[in-house]
């Protein structure tokens, strides 16, 4: 006997009991509530057979697991988020059409929704292929990640953005994608945050800390593709070093230095990469500032883009005590000329903002030296070279690791627009004049309406409460 669980209470003395059941001297003891013991009766009226069928099947689904999804949408939204967005007028500015307010759906990109603890399981038609991540990608670095859109300040295009690329990477997690395409998506977005959190420094309205956490986020899913794709293909894992280089120097400084290092695969330990990020964090280690902004000048963009955000201000306002510690008087004195190249600063004028931000006096000759520097918060300074940079290379290409191939938006699926196109039944009856025409329109109206999208049918309140 296969038992649930349930409650019991205690029968009635055994004189008190029926005569049917006087035969059962073992039973102290009667189930009671919703819940039923199951008996195992393999007789031809029994429940066995049905039984030995439930237990199959569980035993089967212990051994496959959960079903995989796999997404059917080749767009960049679904069909039934366009048209409930598109009902409830949920949507950004900048899925309209260029210069107007009309929604436009061949612009929409799929949001990042939560999902719920008790929220049905997401369908396949619901999420988007790798072709339609492909495209929402190449559409955002294209259309969105522009210097046109980021003139106009943070709200434009930035919120807009850390939002899509946050709903592909649910995309991608929910079906497991692990192939070189995920992956190049993947890198992407951690590019994005990076330089998002450098461009983006000190900026209003800009989450800087919710922008860290989805980066570290996005870092940890990559690193863990790469781990798990490396062995079969490793031509997927070009840029394994290049990651781990960033994750290197955003974790200088921490208790956890360490523990990344060891994370470092060996084959990966003498890439130029990982070599970069080991002697910036030995000069941050040794407190040789010069060295340190010396080398920090020759990375890359992305590695720049970290460097400027994690450290700068931390081995700035460290070199300062060190200064006033070696160069007191009657030493000879410290020029602001010297705190510019010493500390890294493109101009004077980025070095008197600095000292005054640290409550540091100065001259036009020197810069007055006192015995403590007052307790301030961080600096938020973005690097002028840095930006000096996106002059001659698009901020979309430094995202993309690469230039841009060719890009056409087009139109999405919509079945209910291709439905409506078709010709109409009631134009083909004309055997029998107007009568049949009017008979043939009369069955028509009768039907429901299976394609058209009409807010007053059934069937359209379906698609936009994206049932």
């Amino acid at each position: 006997t296969v038992f649930g669980v349930c409650f019991y209470k205690r029968m009635p003395p055994r004189t008190q009991r029926s005569k049917a059941a006087k035969g059962d001297e073992d039973d102290h003891w009667k189930p009671v509530g919703r819940v039923q013991p199951l008996q195992m009766d393999t007789g031809a009226n029994g429940r066995g057979a049905n039984l030995q069928e439930i237990l199959a099947k569980i035993e089967l689904m212990q051994k496959v697991g959960p079903r995989t999804l796999h997404g059917t949408c080749n767009d960049m939204c679904p069909i039934s988020e366009r048209y409930n967005r598109q009902s409830w007028k949920i949507y950004d500015p900048l899925e309209c059409e260029p210069g107007t307010t009309e929604l436009s759906h061949r612009r929409m990109v799929k949001v990042y929704k939560k999902e719920a603890a008790a929220s049905d399981v997401s369908l396949d038609a619901d999420l988007r292929s790798l072709a339609g991540l492909t495209l929402t990608m190449d559409y955002l670095l294209h259309e969105i990640f522009t210097d046109h859109h980021a003139q106009e300040g943070l709200s434009a295009w930035q919120n807009f953005l850390s939002d899509r690329m946050r709903s592909i990477r649910k995309d991608i997690a929910i079906q497991r994608l692990c192939t070189p395409d995920s992956i190049a998506l993947m890198e992407k977005i951690v590019r994005f945050y990076i330089f998002s959190g450098h461009y983006l420094m000190g900026t209003p309205r800009f989450e800087s800390t919710l922008n860290a956490q989805q980066l570290v986020g996005t870092i940890e899913e990559l690193l863990d593709m790469y781990r798990r794709i490396a062995p079969s293909m490793p031509a997927a894992a070009a840029n394994e070093a290049e990651f781990y280089s960033y994750k290197i120097l955003r974790s200088i400084g921490k208790p956890e230095f360490m523990t990344v290092m060891l994370q470092v695969p060996a084959s990966l330990f003498f890439h130029p990469a990982i070599v970069f990020a080991q002697e910036i964090a030995s000069a941050f280690s040794d407190g040789n500032y010069i060295a340190f902004f010396r080398k920090a000048r020759q990375a890359p963009h992305i590695c720049g883009c970290v460097l400027a955000e994690r450290a700068f201000d931390q081995v700035r306002t460290r070199a300062l005590v060190t200064i006033e510690a070696a160069y007191k008087p009657p030493k000879s004195p410290v020029s602001l000329v010297d705190i510019m190249n010493w500390l890294g600063f493109d101009s004077i004028d980025e070095a008197r903002l600095f000292l005054d931000h640290h409550r540091v006096d100065y001259t036009e000759t020197s810069i007055i030296l006192t015995t403590d520097l007052p307790q301030v918060k961080p600096m938020t300074q973005r690097a002028t070279w840095l930006l000096q940079e996106l002059e001659r290379t698009p901020m979309a290409e430094i995202v993309n690791g690469g230039p841009l191939g060719a890009f056409v938006l087009r139109e999405p699926q919509d079945p209910f627009v291709q439905h409506r196109d078709k010709p109409s039944t009631t134009a083909a009856a004309t055997v029998d004049g107007r009568q049949t025409g009017s008979r043939v329109q009369a069955q028509v109206a009768a039907q429901p309406s299976l394609g058209r999208f009409d807010g007053n049918t059934a069937d359209s309140q379906g698609v936009g409460d994206g049932e």
